[in-house]
């Protein structure tokens, strides 16, 4: 189960994934407010949602800009896609062509 010691503050433009049904979700990750996913796995060590909107970069943006508050380290950044990380849970997100895609897991052993 994702960690729960982590505190952050919502964006105005932003909506936690727990909020858009993702029961698995780390506490306090958030997405932009204006998400469409069209694709989801809600498993009790990965989440993974595909987007259709808003465009993958302004979803990448916002990533940069709120991952750190949610107390996330941004590992890699390049070509429309970021890898992060805060304790053992893992993430990463991808922009190809019209789509958009977020995972995260956690899993001590992995």
């Amino acid at each position: 189960m994702p960690s729960t010691s982590a505190v952050a503050t919502i964006p105005d433009d932003g909506v936690l994934l727990r909020s858009l049904g993702f029961r698995f979700a780390p506490d306090g990750f958030s997405v932009p407010a204006t998400a469409r996913i069209t694709e989801r796995v809600d498993q009790e060590n990965t989440v993974v949602a595909v987007f259709t909107a808003p465009g993958g970069l302004e979803i990448a943006g916002y990533l940069r800009n709120t991952l750190p508050d949610q107390g996330w380290v941004i590992t890699a950044d390049d070509n429309s896609s970021l890898l992060f990380e805060r304790g053992e849970e893992r993430g990463a997100f991808t922009v190809t062509g019209a789509i958009a895609a977020l995972s995260l897991r956690w899993d001590p052993q992995s």
